[in-house]
């Protein structure tokens, strides 16, 4: 076979296994088998045409983002979205030039590969702060979402779809008790930004658990609420109305789980709250935020494109200093729920490994298209078996467990 056959052919099998996982993840094994058969008759122009046949595809969804949630130009986007690919495709070149260097046997290459998307996982991003990697390009991602198929019930749980614009329902038999988990979706108009007042948001929300008509569906079975990250983007520990006025369309002792943010001393916290009957019971604030999104590093003073690319001028949120969070019980049976706000799931992912856990992703997953919402949720599986731990996921798009 012609070495630039193999080279495309590697490069499109690795491309439809990401964009495809759950049907043709398994391609991700022959695009990767291609690379290490003609491994010794590459050269440097072979892993060039590799790398941007990889990474230009990939980083679409990073195109998309920026054109269409930033307030970056469409140069601007351009530019930062072929800056990314071209750090990525120089990074790849460099890898596999110094692999060729030390290539002595075919036990080599395979650990040099696996230690290539290991460097790319964790290391790749190490200038910027707090990211160090990039972990949506690994390779066992669409070979898991293959191999555990479309369906994301795991061997505890049953699931039920509920017909409805706003919500879903996910049943869970923990310690021989029945416990039913109803996701409150914000509508569109909601996530968009459109209604832009405290009592615009507030009455959306209120609506959304009355359509739940909890009050019908008291049949002994313990009821949770969850609603995804800045469902309620406005500091909930100021607006006890808002918690009065919501309580009212909850049956009495209804966990309502949801994310919003807290204010304290002037200081801004992504946040998750627990709540009970109209009272903030617990909360969870974010360890790790994205830089440019939720904060931007004072070494960017100088660069004001950076910093008002996603933020509005002056505001940034702040990363929470309560490292260690020793999770909720009490709610769901033995289970010490164990809430993580989307980025630091993916980012931070330590400490969580426990057979007791369950883990609740809050995330906003109205900002990507939906190639990168596939991304995430075949790292959630592949995060979820890493750690034996099962994961709830709560987006503004969808809601699963595995």
């Amino acid at each position: 076979m012609n070495t630039w056959l193999a080279i495309i052919l590697s490069a499109v099998s690795f491309n439809l296994a990401f964009f495809s996982p759950t049907t043709l993840g398994f391609l991700i094994v022959a695009s990767l088998l291609l690379l290490t058969i003609f491994f010794r008759r590459l050269k440097i122009k072979d892993f060039f045409g590799w790398s941007i046949l990889i990474y230009f595809p990939h980083f679409i969804w990073l195109y998309t983002l920026l054109l269409t949630k930033s307030n970056a130009s469409f140069l601007l986007a351009t530019a930062i979205y072929f800056g990314v690919s071209t750090y990525f495709v120089c990074l790849t070149i460099l890898f596999f030039v110094l692999i060729r260097v030390f290539f002595r046997s075919i036990i080599i290459l395979v650990g040099s590969v696996v230690l290539y998307f290991y460097i790319i996982e964790k290391y790749s991003l190490w200038f910027i702060d707090k990211i160090s990697g990039y972990p949506f390009i690994n390779p066992l991602i669409p070979l898991v979402c293959f191999l555990s198929g479309p369906n994301l019930e795991s061997k505890n749980y049953s699931k039920e779809t509920l017909s409805s614009e706003t919500f879903n329902v996910i049943e869970l038999f923990v310690d021989g008790e029945r416990y039913e988990l109803y996701h409150l979706r914000p509508v569109k108009t909601f996530c968009h930004g459109k209604s832009k007042s405290i009592n615009d948001y507030s009455q959306k929300i209120y609506q959304n658990l009355c359509a739940l008509d909890l009050y019908n569906k008291q049949n002994g079975v313990k009821k949770i609420v969850l609603a995804p990250e800045s469902t309620f983007p406005f500091p909930l520990n100021k607006n006890q109305e808002q918690l009065d006025l919501w309580s009212l369309a909850l049956p009495k002792d209804t966990n309502f789980l949801l994310g919003s943010c807290r204010l304290e001393q002037g200081k801004t916290y992504q946040t998750v709250y627990f709540t009970r009957n109209g009272l903030i019971i617990n909360f969870y604030d974010k360890t790790h935020l994205v830089p440019f999104v939720e904060k931007v590093s004072k070494k960017y003073n100088d660069w004001p494109w950076i910093k008002s690319l996603f933020l509005k001028r002056g505001f940034s949120f702040n990363r929470s200093k309560r490292e260690e969070f020793s999770g909720v019980s009490n709610v769901i049976g033995h289970k010490i729920i164990i809430p993580r706000i989307c980025s630091e799931f993916f980012f931070c992912f330590n400490n969580l490994v426990g057979h007791n856990k369950l883990i609740i992703l809050f995330v906003n997953d109205s900002w990507f298209a939906s190639y990168f919402r596939r991304l995430m949720y075949g790292l959630v599986k592949l995060r979820s078996l890493q750690a034996k731990v099962p994961v709830i996921y709560v987006g503004h798009s969808d809601f699963f467990y595995y």
